[in-house]
């Protein structure tokens, strides 16, 4: 029987903590400080499709990225309970939340600085192919999640069907 590997109270689970509460204020300052330059006219200059925002923006992805993984993660019951059930729903989904909005930023800031609209590029293709995209990327998410899953609850024996005790 596979079972759920989750410890709040080791050193790992606590580290992650102090990283996922690190990780969320310098998202939460970093986007608090470009929204004040983007609402201050003569600030908005130094922000507004220049490299700094692009650096901004890599940087936000790479911690909302961290941040998935680590609030995604079932061993150390962050998000999750002892069964791999999601038990901090706002925490969880509101991660995963705060990603796809870091990639629609980014996007949108490669629209503006290279001329590059993907979702123009998707919509002159066949409607399928968007369908076909998404389903690719869902599907990637998920391969990730179950392996995960796996990993942390059935163990790392020989072809990973053994159980960790």
């Amino acid at each position: 029987k596979c079972r759920a590997h989750t410890d709040r109270l080791s050193l790992a689970a606590q580290t992650n903590q102090n990283y996922a509460v690190a990780c969320c204020t310098i998202l939460f300052l970093l986007s608090l400080l470009v929204v004040i330059l983007h609402t201050q006219p003569l600030l908005s200059t130094v922000i507004l499709g220049t490299k700094i925002e692009g650096i901004i923006l890599l940087l936000l992805l790479s911690f909302w990225s961290a941040l998935v993984a680590i609030v995604s993660d079932t061993r150390h019951g962050l998000a999750t309970d002892v069964s791999g059930s999601i038990s901090n729903g706002n925490l969880y989904y509101f991660s995963w939340g705060g990603l796809a909005t870091g990639v629609t930023l980014f996007l949108s800031y490669i629209r503006s600085v290279w001329g590059i609209d993907l979702n123009v590029e998707l919509q002159t293709r066949t409607k399928r192919l968007r369908y076909w995209v998404w389903l690719g990327v869902i599907g990637l998410i998920q391969m990730g999640s179950s392996a995960r899953l796996f990993d942390n609850h059935c163990g790392h024996g020989s072809y990973g069907l053994s159980e960790v005790e």
